[in-house]
């Protein structure tokens, strides 16, 4: 439903304003040591929420073969309805007594601007279920937890092929037995330019 991804998106975003530290916060609402609003910082603020926000959301243009939205274009959507929030409401940022609701409208105008432009979806995530020795990183370790749609691309692009949820579980395996091995598993022996490691998937 629109309505609970909505939801879900504020509370990300809300949470992740709720997160920056005071100088920042001084900074862009301009009660800081100088006084005035420092521009660059709805950067810095808009750089935090799709780095840390929004990685388990998904954005797809709302038109056309609804395309996945490029990270940039979710920046500048993002940056630019921090940009649009005038100086009086950024200065509701650092008010004890008014701070909460200021903060909740920049997230509330922050999902309305993606929302306005992409489809938002939550990614799915694959995680696998832990062994009798359990998994490599202990009981709480999301290290053997991938989204499926970088799997499902990692397996278009290197097969060629569109990808079931069966491959998609083959390659999973394969992944997580060579982050605990140190091994390259035989689905990579022929692929030399793919490299992976525990944090990331990426053609180089």
């Amino acid at each position: 439903m629109p309505e609970d991804i909505a939801k879900e998106l504020k509370a990300a975003i809300r949470h992740r304003i709720s997160c920056l530290d005071q100088p920042t916060l001084n900074g862009f609402a301009g009660t800081g040591r100088w006084r005035k609003r420092e521009t660059q910082l709805s950067h810095t603020i808009a750089r935090r929420i799709v780095d840390e926000a929004l990685p388990p959301f998904s954005f797809r243009w709302d038109f056309g073969n609804f395309e996945p939205a490029g990270r940039v274009d979710i920046y500048l959507t993002v940056f630019t309805a921090l940009f649009d929030i005038d100086d009086e409401d950024a200065r509701r940022w650092t008010d004890k007594s008014d701070w909460d609701a200021a903060r909740d409208e920049a997230a509330r105008e922050i999902v309305r601007a993606l929302m306005r432009k992409f489809m938002v979806a939550k990614r799915r995530v694959i995680t696998e279920s832990a062994g009798a020795d359990g998994p490599v990183g202990g009981a709480h370790s999301i290290s053997h937890s991938r989204y499926e749609d970088e799997m499902c691309n990692l397996y278009n692009v290197t097969t060629n092929q569109e990808a079931t949820h069966d491959d998609i579980a083959k390659l999973y395996q394969a992944t997580t037995s060579w982050f605990a091995s140190a091994e390259v598993p035989s689905i990579f022996e022929d692929i030399p330019h793919l490299f992976l490691n525990e944090t990331s998937i990426a053609l180089v």
